[in-house]
């Protein structure tokens, strides 16, 4: 068996996993609750689920914000969305990194879609990795320093100072690790050396950008606070705004930890009902709210991959109509 169905076998194996462990949960919490909350709740869903437009749209501003070559808002929405979806099921974001740079390659230069792609993800991870530094410090004023919340907060302190010293470093070393391999394909190594020099000046190049893209990217992660107090609102459970922002960074770091399972199956749902837990909500309460979540982000990836279609068939008519 090749490497590539292997690895289609074992996202097959952690997907069945993972659904499993959501179904026994859900039994846990109670169906007929979950069903009630879905029947007297079901215009709010879909109000969160068109509303997250404006995280779209802001997501799309950083991307077109980070991007060294002009490009209307209007074309780039549906090829970042389409990456998303993409990345969405992917093992890691890079695939939907990689797929946003080709959908683009007809409107802008490769160069410099994948040094706006990457850049824009680099500082949306620092701006992450601050968010959850900020609630991890809220955990502890609530909750004491307790090994679980200090040791995170240094990796997640650790993550921000490397990615701010990286954008600026002008190192290159995912060609200096691949100079080998590729010696027999110049043009491809004088991409990633082009690509990476550009890349890893960002933040010298281009402060402004650099400095807007941070503001922007942390006000998407307050936004998913936001979405979680509203659902909660609805349900009449009585928070804080700090107690939110704690719950969502702890959802976000576990989320890049088990960045492996697709779609994080079965791993949103146990975050979301043990951090309940710890908050004093009821799991009734944990599990609508990763359940809420969880549909409204599979709408918008249907969404995603029927861009992602649109542009492949528009991309083969105007390879078609070339020859």
């Amino acid at each position: 068996m090749n490497r590539k169905k292997l690895r289609t076998l074992f996202k097959i194996i952690v997907a069945t996993a993972g659904v499993v462990l959501s179904v026994r949960l859900i039994r846990t919490v109670g169906w007929e609750q979950i069903r009630d909350a879905f029947q007297q709740h079901a215009t709010a869903l879909v109000l969160m689920t068109v509303v997250y437009l404006l995280y779209h749209l802001l997501r799309t501003w950083t991307l077109q914000i980070c991007i060294p070559y002009p490009i209307r808002f209007r074309s780039l929405f549906p090829i970042r969305l389409a990456g998303e979806a993409v990345a969405y099921l992917a093992v890691g974001s890079i695939i939907g990194d990689a797929a946003k740079v080709a959908l683009a390659r007809e409107k802008i230069p490769p160069v410099e879609g994948a040094t706006g792609v990457f850049a824009e993800k680099l500082i949306y991870h620092l701006s992450g990795a601050a968010f959850i530094m900020g609630g991890l410090f809220i955990g502890m004023l609530q909750f004491g320093a307790s090994k679980l919340l200090v040791i995170p907060f240094g990796v997640m302190l650790l993550v921000f100072a490397g990615f701010l010293f990286l954008l600026s470093s002008g190192a290159k070393p995912v060609s200096f690790v691949l100079a080998g391999l590729l010696a027999r394909k110049p043009a491809l190594l004088n991409f990633l050396e082009r690509t990476e020099e550009s890349l890893f000046q960002f933040r010298k190049n281009h402060p402004a950008a650099f400095l807007a893209t941070v503001a922007l990217d942390c006000l998407s992660y307050l936004y998913s606070v936001g979405e979680v107090l509203f659902i909660l609102s609805i349900l009449d459970v009585p928070v804080s705004f700090w107690d939110i922002w704690y719950f969502e960074a702890i959802v976000k770091m576990s989320n890049s930890a088990t960045m492996v399972v697709p779609a994080n199956l079965g791993i949103f749902e146990t975050t979301n009902l043990l951090l309940a837990r710890q908050l004093g909500f009821a799991d009734e309460a944990g599990m609508i709210v990763a359940l809420f979540v969880r549909i409204r982000a599979i709408v918008w990836c249907l969404l995603g991959y029927l861009c992602f279609l649109l542009l492949l068939k528009r991309k083969a008519v105007g390879n078609g109509s070339t020859k």
